[in-house]
This record gives C-alpha cells, structure tokens and sequence, in this order.
C-alpha cells in the first residue's frame, strides 16, 4: 500500500503507514529496513530532520553490510539537506561507489569548496567506460565542474576538463556552455554568471532518487522518483 500511495505522489500518508510499522510492530532488522523507506520518503519530501530521527532510532549493530551501507547513504544526505556537510562527508568516509561519490560532491558544493567537488565530478566521470555515452545529466556535471574549478580559481584543473572532455561535448546541445565556460577563467562576466546560477539551480534531489533507485530498487526497496 505504500509503494502504491509513493506512486500517486501522496508521500505523507505512505510515510504514515510505515511510522506505524516501524513503532509498533517490527523490530530488529526488518525494523531498520523499514526504516530506510521511511527515510527515504522523508528525503524526497524534504524533510530531513525526520530522515535523520528514524535512522537514528532505529540503529542496530550487526546489520548485513547491503543495510548498513544503504542507511549510510540515506544519513549522508539527510544531512547534506541539514546544512552539515563535514558530518555527512564523515559518515561516507568508508563507502564506495558513484552514489556515494555523488553525494561528497554536493557536500563540497553546498560547503562552497567548488575546487573539491570539481575534482570528485573530474575523476568520476574520466574513470568511465569510454564507450558509454554522457547523458544529459552527466553533461551537465562536466559543465558544474568547470565552473567549480573557475570559482576555485583552478586555471589547471579547467584546462584538463577542457582537453578530457571537447570530443564528447563537441556534438551536444551543451557545447556553447561548455567551451565558454573552459576558455576563460574570470567569475565576472555576465554569461558566467548565467551558466553558474543554471548549474545551481540544479536541484541534485531528483539525481539522488533515481541513483537511489537504480541502486536499492530491485531489492525491493522504496524509492520515490521524479520529486522536482
């Protein structure tokens, strides 16, 4: 009943439902489970206060390491939504994978530590499989690094995003962003404003969700989508 009320976008009902069941009918790991689908739930309805309470309360020792790491990820970003990036980058401290990696860079972002998270979006998407190509989303990651590395005043690292990345953005619609953006280096013109207020005003909610959901979704968990 819940995956189905997540579905018609009625999140707080479906959160109610699984209140019930994590505070009166489970415990142990079923309990900590459950757990994370409401704290998910919580996530995609912008409450992360009470993300970070029901993972909390419900902290077990000794769960299989798939749960301990996806409850990790969860508090990771519950956290970044909290403002207390220094925390969330210290629960990541020993997880692995492009979510994970995802989430430090929008902890260094909203930290305003640009230079940091243009080199985590860099080597994320260097260390690819060539031969898959950049999605839109993707794109514009290589485009926010860019612009981190000329708000941090990286001369270096924006020209080796330039020479890595030319061919494959070469033919996109994101071209004109890209090459202007990677041939200079001022914060003061006009366009760069333009092209770094659109960077920020991605919201990296819905990027969460859906890795989120390609990660924890067929395992059955809950994973609500398309929260823009």
């Amino acid at each position: 009943l819940a995956r189905r009320l997540i579905k018609v976008d009625l999140l707080e009902q479906a959160a109610s439902l699984l209140e019930y069941q994590v505070d009166t009918r489970l415990d142990g790991a079923a309990r900590a489970q459950i757990a994370a689908d409401l704290a998910i739930i919580y996530i995609a309805n912008r409450e992360p206060a009470q993300a970070l309470q029901v993972l909390n309360r419900t902290s077990l020792a000794g769960l299989a390491p798939s749960l301990k790491r996806q409850r990790r990820i969860l508090e990771a970003r519950a956290l970044i939504d909290a403002g207390r990036y220094e925390l969330s980058r210290d629960v990541l401290s020993e997880v692995a994978g492009r979510d994970a990696d995802l989430l430090r860079v929008d902890a260094f972002w909203r930290d305003q530590r640009y230079r940091e998270a243009a080199e985590l979006l860099e080597r994320a998407y260097s260390e690819r499989t060539a031969s898959v190509p950049l999605s839109q989303p993707a794109r514009m990651n290589i485009i926010k690094a860019a612009v981190g590395y000329v708000l941090g005043s990286d001369r270096i690292g924006l020209d080796r995003v330039r020479q890595k990345f030319s061919q494959e953005l070469s033919t996109t619609p994101e071209w004109a962003m890209f090459d202007y953006i990677t041939r200079s280096i001022t914060q003061n013109g006009a366009g760069f404003r333009d092209i770094a207020a659109r960077v920020a005003a991605i919201d990296s909610l819905d990027a969460f969700l859906a890795a989120y959901e390609s990660a924890y979704g067929e395992a059955g968990a809950l994973a609500p989508v398309n929260r823009s």
